[in-house]
C-alpha cells in the first residue's frame, strides 16, 4: 500500500485531502502544526478528523510561534479596508507556508 503524508489543519480542505487520498488507497499520516494558536479548537478537530478517518499515525508538531496579534497589531491601510473586510484577530496570515525538505 502507498504511504502519504497529509497536513492536517482541521479543518474543511485538509480533512477533505486526507479523505481523498485514504478513498484512494493510501496509508495516511496526518501531520499537523502546533504554533500557539489562540484557539485550540483547530488542533481538536485535527485530532477527531484523523480519528475519524483512521490514519496510521497523527503527529502534532510544535513549532513555537507566536500570532502576529499577540506581539504586535497588524498595519492595515485604509485602501485595504476600502476592498476587504477586515481581518479577524485569530487569522495568521500565511502561517503555515511551511516547507518540508528532504532528508
Amino acid at each position: 500500500m502507498p504511504k502519504a503524508v497529509c497536513l492536517l489543519s482541521g479543518g474543511l480542505d485538509s480533512s477533505t485531502c486526507l479523505a481523498l487520498a485514504r478513498r484512494e488507497g493510501y496509508a495516511c499520516y496526518a501531520l499537523s502544526f502546533d504554533y500557539g494558536q489562540r484557539h485550540k479548537i483547530e488542533l481538536e478537530a485535527a485530532r477527531r478528523v484523523a480519528a475519524s478517518i483512521g490514519v496510521e499515525r497523527h503527529l502534532v508538531v510544535s513549532i513555537g510561534l507566536a500570532p502576529t496579534h499577540r506581539v504586535c497589531p497588524r498595519p492595515r491601510p485604509q485602501a485595504v479596508h476600502l476592498v476587504l473586510p477586515p481581518v479577524p484577530l485569530t487569522a495568521v496570515v500565511a502561517l503555515l507556508i511551511v516547507r518540508l525538505l528532504p532528508r
